[in-house]
């Protein structure tokens, strides 16, 4: 039953990381986005 738990713990930890990731890139490609088209809205 321990293992299960510790196992079900590493899984969920995995997730955040990736989830983190994620959240990550996505702030990025939306900062990089938003400078590209910032140009277009001023002009």
């Amino acid at each position: 039953m321990e293992r299960v738990e510790s196992v079900v713990g590493e899984v969920f930890n995995i997730v955040r990381q990736w989830q983190t990731q994620q959240q990550k890139q996505v702030q990025e490609f939306q900062a990089l986005h938003d400078t590209h088209l910032a140009p277009d809205e001023h002009s």
